[in-house]
Formats: structure tokens, C-alpha cells, sequence
């Protein structure tokens, strides 16, 4: 699978996915190689659209990297910074291939191990915008 992952925003977390998934693959032991496009956003934007609660500016921003992805084969994308996922369940509406939802998969795996009560230690901007009030109450 080509996957494209929107990154900058949070390098050290794009360095920590972009390793960790050559990591799997080399692990993996397919024939076929990797392939991974990553696309740079800016945190400042970032920043601002989370201060300002503007979902639609960041959609807006996030959509066209989106599709830049979609251009290069990407067939998933991924946002490589928890805080980039305020706006998440928007962008899948207008993203022109699937979204990998870093929260999601958090999720499915502290329940698959049995923890039914989790404390989170955040920024203020990931505290601020409730981001984890998305997972389900358990």
C-alpha cells in the first residue's frame, strides 16, 4: 500500500510514523516495497485554525494536501499529529482517499487490552479543543 502522510506539523511525530512504518515493513517480509509520500503542513496554520476553532480553514488546507497525496498513488493518508485530528472526521468527508485515524486506532487498541479508563497528558492546544472527548465512554 502507497501510503501519504501529511506531516510538519509535528516533525519529531512525522520522523517517529515515517520510522516506525519502515520499521513494520522491514518486519513484514514482502517482496513489494514500501512506498510513503509525505506532504508538509504548516504548524503555524495549524496553530491558528486550533486557536481560532476554524475547522472549515484547516479542512480547507488539509484537502488540497489530501489530494496532492491522491496524485502521488497514496491510497491512505494519515495525519501525523494528534493535534492536526480536531478537525479529522471533516476532512474524511472531502479527502479523496481514506484517512488511517491516529485516534481510532488508539482507541481499538486500549480496548483490546482492557483499559477502560485513560488519563491524558496533553498541550493546552490538544486539552483545549476536547480532541479525546471523541472517544467512546466506556
Amino acid at each position: 500500500m502507497h501510503i501519504g502522510l501529511i506531516g510538519g506539523i509535528g516533525p519529531a511525530a512525522t520522523e517517529l510514523y515515517y520510522r516506525n512504518l519502515v520499521k513494520a515493513d522491514q518486519a513484514s517480509g514482502r517482496d513489494k516495497p514500501m512506498e510513503l509520500t509525505i506532504c508538509h503542513a504548516q504548524a503555524s496554520d495549524l496553530i491558528r485554525n486550533i486557536q481560532a476553532g476554524d475547522v472549515d480553514a484547516q479542512v480547507r488546507i488539509f484537502e488540497v494536501l489530501a489530494h496532492r497525496l491522491n496524485a502521488a498513488g497514496a491510497e491512505a493518508l494519515a495525519v501525523t499529529s494528534i493535534a492536526g485530528h480536531f478537525c479529522i472526521s471533516e476532512l474524511e468527508k472531502v479527502s479523496p482517499i481514506p484517512i488511517i485515524d491516529a485516534l481510532a486506532g488508539l482507541e481499538n487498541v486500549l480496548l483490546e487490552n482492557g483499559h477502560t479508563k485513560v488519563g491524558v497528558l496533553g498541550n493546552k492546544v490538544v486539552m483545549e479543543t476536547r480532541l479525546f472527548d471523541s472517544f467512546r465512554e466506556i
